[in-house]
């Protein structure tokens, strides 16, 4: 009767994750922070109440490429770790959002490729933050179904650093705390699916 159970909860989980595709989300966590804390090293008048992290991969930066290439490489592997486990889902919504974030990711990609000095990079940056919330609340429904405590993280993770980011923006002058939300939304979604029930 126990086996019975197990075995029908199976097939709608995303367990039993191949290690090498984990690699590939622990990778894109793993060059963000790096490329993020090298570039805050380098540039000595970085203050987080007062810049964006973007200002990290302007003309005034030292070294901007060390960000603008971290964002693009994390994002490639990001969409690869989430390609990968799409095709495992077995819900609208577990679908939907996968394939938001995704979308978001390729945003990422291009937030990196048109730098800070880009009149493009403005709506690029607000598009990926805004595509983020939503697909990671729309997977965190999904994934209700399947694991309640993983949708319930998932979604108050999400709506926490959501309301912490309006609060930061209306408390500094900087962006740069509001922004690290997103980097923590991210990292979930992704340990999530290895270490959560």
């Amino acid at each position: 009767m126990k086996k019975d159970t197990c075995h029908s909860e199976t097939p709608n989980r995303i367990q039993n994750m191949p290690k090498k595709q984990f690699k590939l989300g622990i990778s894109s966590i793993l060059v963000l922070l790096v490329s993020l804390a090298v570039s805050i090293s380098q540039n000595n008048w970085f203050v987080w109440t007062k810049n964006a992290l973007s200002d990290l991969g302007g003309p005034e930066a030292t070294n901007p490429w060390i960000f603008n290439f971290g964002l693009i490489i994390a994002g490639l592997l990001g969409m690869l770790y989430f390609s990968k486990i799409s095709s495992r889902t077995k819900n609208r919504f577990q679908k939907i959002g996968l394939t938001t974030i995704i979308l978001d990711l390729f945003l990422l990609i291009l937030v990196g490729v048109f730098s800070i000095e880009s009149p493009l990079h403005y709506p690029l940056s607000v598009s990926f933050f805004a595509v983020l919330v939503i697909g990671a609340l729309i997977f965190g429904i999904g994934e209700l179904e399947v694991s309640k405590n993983k949708g319930i993280t998932y979604i108050s993770i999400t709506i926490l650093s959501l309301i912490s980011s309006i609060i930061i923006l209306n408390t500094f002058e900087g962006i740069a705390i509001a922004e690290i939300h997103a980097v923590i939304v991210y990292s979930t979604l992704i340990l999530g699916e290895k270490f959560f029930d």
